[in-house]
């Protein structure tokens, strides 16, 4: 799925391009590990995502949806895709 991932005050957040509901999810722990440590601005980055679902807490099966980047080349692609 394409989408849009932001940096907000509440950390990083993707949501499709093509959802007029504007639904945005948080982007996954692994690759928010690699987001802070390549890409710090508050720029809009075009990305593929895929949406998954994980526990957050197996003894009450509390599900947490989550936006997984599909391509983890982002690192190497954002100084075509925004200038930097």
């Amino acid at each position: 799925m394409k989408g849009l991932l932001h940096k907000t005050e509440r950390g990083w957040f993707v949501g499709p391009t093509n959802d007029i509901s504007e639904v945005m999810y948080p982007l996954h722990p692994k690759d928010k590990e690699m987001m802070e440590s390549t890409f710090t601005d508050k720029s809009t980055i075009n990305v593929d995502f895929e949406i998954v679902k994980e526990y957050t807490d197996k003894h009450t099966n509390q599900v947490q949806s989550y936006a997984k980047l599909v391509k983890k080349n982002y690192s190497e692609t954002w100084g075509k895709e925004t200038g930097y």
